[in-house]
């Protein structure tokens, strides 16, 4: 839900002054965005705990729910223009976060951290969105890449679980187990050694290969 985050991105000069915006307008940059569209959250805790009260009211009164979904929205409609804009240069991959309809199934869970963020969105969804708008994210979801392959790297949601070929990745969507073990893996969850494997049946000519990640925080440096 960072729409300020995005747009500082896109803005920050980078390589002679020329920003990542600039850059995708040129073709000489591409933006790997690596999931969590939604649910904002340390910086709004507060709001989710205004807007858990107005849940539990029945959103009689939704103004702070209303602000959270306002910045989920605005950023999920600044991906998908982005990625109109520059479909070979802007990409956006499934996150934990990417369940709308807070499903328990198919390598998701529900999702809650302050409050209850996930069944919190898709009742605001289903009261103020309508079921058609709701079938179309849900959609949209389901077709979100889990995994991104550059020249000699990949970016993953978060870490792998285990070690998976090539082939397990570009059929994740078959396997429950994959897609979890692509989007929600916790601290200390990965089998060692887990990238090193999936990044050997990538680029076995490649012994520097990286793999990239988002997921957790990084103390002190990136949030």
């Amino acid at each position: 839900g960072r729409r300020d985050f995005l747009l500082e991105a896109l803005e920050t000069p980078l390589v002679q002054g020329r920003s990542f915006l600039e850059m995708l307008k040129s073709e000489k940059g591409t933006v790997v965005c690596v999931g969590d569209a939604f649910h904002g959250e340390a910086p709004v805790r507060e709001r989710w705990e205004r807007a858990y009260k107005e849940y539990v009211g029945g959103f009689k009164r939704h103004k702070a729910m209303d602000q959270e979904m306002t910045d989920n929205l605005g950023l999920l409609e600044m991906v998908l223009l982005l990625t109109r804009q520059f479909p070979e240069r802007f990409f956006f991959l499934k996150g934990n976060h990417e369940n709308i309809r807070n499903e328990l199934g198919g390598g998701n869970y529900p999702f809650r951290k302050f409050v209850y963020e996930g069944e919190m969105v898709l009742r605001w969804s289903e009261e103020f969105l309508g079921e058609d708008a709701l079938e179309e994210l849900y959609a949209y979801e389901k077709r979100l890449p889990l995994v991104a392959e550059g020249d000699g790297f990949l970016v993953t949601h978060a870490e792998p679980i285990r070690g998976m070929t090539r082939e397990e990745v570009i059929n994740a969507y078959a396997d429950e187990a994959l897609v979890y073990g692509l989007t929600w893996t916790g601290n200390g969850e990965a089998e060692e050694g887990s990238v090193a494997t999936l990044l050997d049946s990538f680029f076995p000519d490649q012994p520097e290969s990286l793999c990239f990640g988002g997921h957790r925080p990084v103390n002190g440096l990136y949030d």
